[in-house]
């Protein structure tokens, strides 16, 4: 299901309260999670992040970085990052923001 406008504003404050560092994020990491986040539950591949995040400014992204942004955005956003919870790798695919009860 994606999120639009108010669902999506209300997602992305909720984040910024639970981890206060968010807001001081690089922007594409930011980026980055707003649309995992508009896209929670739901499959995002690595072509349509890469394509969405970088090809449209003209830069060339090695797929190694998205790998390291993921990483990061994990350390930000996860309670322990080497066993996530919401920023969930489907292997061979791409990744999926995980709404968790709590």
């Amino acid at each position: 299901m994606l999120m639009y406008g108010k669902e999506a504003s209300n997602r992305k404050q909720e984040i910024d309260r639970q981890h206060h560092t968010i807001p001081n994020q690089r922007n594409a990491e930011y980026r980055l999670l707003c649309l995992l986040v508009r896209n929670a539950n739901r499959v995002v591949s690595r072509e349509i992040i890469l394509n969405d995040l970088w090809d449209g400014t003209g830069n060339f992204v090695d797929d190694n970085t998205l790998s390291v942004y993921i990483r990061r955005l994990r350390e930000k956003v996860e309670i322990d990052a080497s066993h996530p919870q919401h920023l969930i790798t489907v292997r061979g695919f791409g990744y999926q923001w995980k709404e968790v009860d709590i």
